[in-house]
């Protein structure tokens, strides 16, 4: 009798550790899955190629795909770059989808890689902008400064990312087979807007950037007449839906309305 006692109770206790196991095997296994599926939602940054002439002060731009629903709070990365071709300067998140949240650059732990990062607590939204950081081409015509990732990351590594790296090419001066854009930055209510960043990037992935002044003006020049190009801006508060134009004249005037 009570060794039939002894090989229930022992039964028992088997059968007892199997669920267990089973349980916690499934709710590993849902586990890895969600977290599958959330580092599946790969970003793709874009450090934007552009052309540039010698002395001037260029903004090379970095963009991110739709981080919406990510919980993408902060960045960091590294980018190397060409320090005879590049002076660093500065850096912004004013008018990106991280304008909530003032950034961190400096050059380490050599002078031709710069880190940057940005640290929050609202998560981003939208695609677009995530960085802007200003350079002074300081290069000859022809040379070519690498932007490229050394790494770069949201959060501690989710959302995960695909890094584009890119270039930027000094070129000489313009041409007559060359273009300009130039107008204003306004709000929907006609209000001049300064200190926005005008964006135009043509079909091969080049930008080509500008601020603008206190009375909301802007000039782009440098451009490849007959081309089309995609022309935004940033600016904080305010939301500009790219648009598409053909540059056939020499200056065409083409205005940025907030919200339109």
């Amino acid at each position: 009798m009570r060794f039939r006692y002894q090989i229930g109770l022992l039964f028992a206790i088997l059968l007892f550790s199997f669920s267990i196991n089973a349980q916690s095997t499934q709710r590993h296994a849902g586990e890895t899955s969600d977290r599958a599926e959330t580092l599946g939602s790969a970003v793709t940054v874009t450090a934007v190629s552009q052309n540039a002439e010698v002395g001037d002060v260029i903004s090379v731009v970095y963009t991110a795909t739709n981080l919406t629903g990510l919980n993408a709070l902060g960045f960091e990365g590294r980018m190397q770059f060409d320090p005879s071709i590049l002076q660093f300067n500065s850096c912004s998140t004013i008018g990106t989808i991280f304008s909530h949240d003032g950034p961190i650059c400096n050059l380490d732990p050599t002078p031709d890689v710069l880190f940057t990062g940005v640290f929050g607590s609202i998560p981003a939204s939208g695609s677009g902008p995530i960085m802007i950081v200003n350079f002074t081409v300081i290069g000859s015509v022809g040379d070519v400064s690498p932007l490229n990732f050394q790494y770069f990351f949201f959060n501690e590594g989710n959302p995960s990312s695909v890094l584009v790296n890119g270039t930027v090419t000094v070129v000489d001066g313009p041409t007559a087979a060359h273009v300009s854009v130039e107008g204003q930055v306004l709000t929907a209510g006609g209000s001049v807007i300064r200190n926005a960043t005008v964006i135009v990037i043509d079909d091969e992935n080049r930008s080509f950037t500008a601020r603008t002044n206190t009375f909301g003006f802007f000039r782009i020049g440098n451009l490849d007449a007959g081309r089309s190009y995609i022309i935004s801006a940033v600016a904080r508060g305010h939301s500009f839906p790219a648009q598409t134009v053909t540059l056939n004249q020499q200056a065409t005037t083409f205005n940025l309305i907030a919200g339109q």
